[in-house]
């Protein structure tokens, strides 16, 4: 008589391949982003990465004068390469009651972990921001004084990212418009303001936003999605673990703005 057995449910490779397919899209602020893969496979855990300053906000040039010249200026950064993991259990009788899918459930599962922990390094990464701005209540002068800290580079794409606790002073703006179908960029979109894209996201704290250019954080990804399988013979419980070895920082300090919110 056959016997089904868990490798026939939950391979861990065919896993391990879904994860990384589908990591990215998991991610919420991956398109904000530079994903980076150049560095898998390739020894060290700490990585001396670029970092961009801001050239300063333009000023006012009389007639006839020249026009102030700033260098654009590179330094350096080392950041740690850090591993996170996660590990779901899967009882036999979850299993052999055929109750759900449990394939389903265990990537579903280790994919909101890795992406959530991921999203999580990017907001701190927008907290490095040197532009700023103090506001005392959130709704679209602060969205016109973040605007204003790009000076006359306000022609590539920006996306607003704020806390729920903004979404319905923001939505009550008459410059707001509600998000139409087929033109969502992120998940979490909700709109635009001022041409910049509204995006929602409990990453970010009530008494912060931020105004972001794609590519002002990088993502760098050392391997793949690892996952290994074991089975405890003890509880007779299936375990599963998934990894992912990886660095997140502030790339671009000219390409982002933070509004403090008192």
């Amino acid at each position: 008589m056959a016997v089904t057995k868990l490798g026939n449910l939950i391979d861990p490779q065919v896993l391990a391949e879904y994860l990384d397919v589908k990591l990215m899209d998991a991610i919420k602020f991956a398109p904000l982003c530079n994903v980076n893969r150049d560095l898998e496979g390739r020894p060290g855990s700490k990585l001396t990465l670029p970092k961009y300053g801001f050239i300063g906000e333009a000023g006012v040039v009389a007639e006839g004068e020249d026009i102030e010249m700033a260098e654009l200026t590179a330094t350096s950064v080392e950041k740690e390469v850090q591993k996170i993991a996660k590990g779901v259990t899967v009882t036999d009788e979850a299993i052999l009651s055929a109750y759900g899918n449990p394939a389903d459930e265990v990537a579903k599962q280790l994919l909101m972990a890795i992406a959530g922990k991921v999203d999580k390094d990017c907001a701190a990464a927008f907290r490095e921001a040197t532009l700023n701005v103090d506001v005392d209540a959130f709704g679209k002068d602060a969205v016109i004084d973040m605007i204003a800290k790009f000076g006359e580079d306000m022609e590539e794409d920006m996306v607003l990212v704020i806390n729920a606790a903004h979404l319905a002073a923001l939505r009550k703006e008459d410059d707001f418009m509600h998000v139409m179908n087929g033109q969502v960029i992120m998940n979490g979109e909700i709109g635009q303001i001022f041409g910049a894209r509204v995006v929602v996201s409990n990453k970010v704290q009530a008494n912060e936003a931020f105004l972001v250019k794609a590519g002002a954080v990088e993502i760098i990804m050392k391997r793949n999605v690892a996952v290994e399988a074991d089975r405890n013979i003890v509880n007779k419980t299936n375990i599963f673990t998934a990894d992912q070895h990886y660095v997140v920082y502030l790339r671009d300090e000219s390409k982002i703005v933070k509004a403090t919110i008192a």
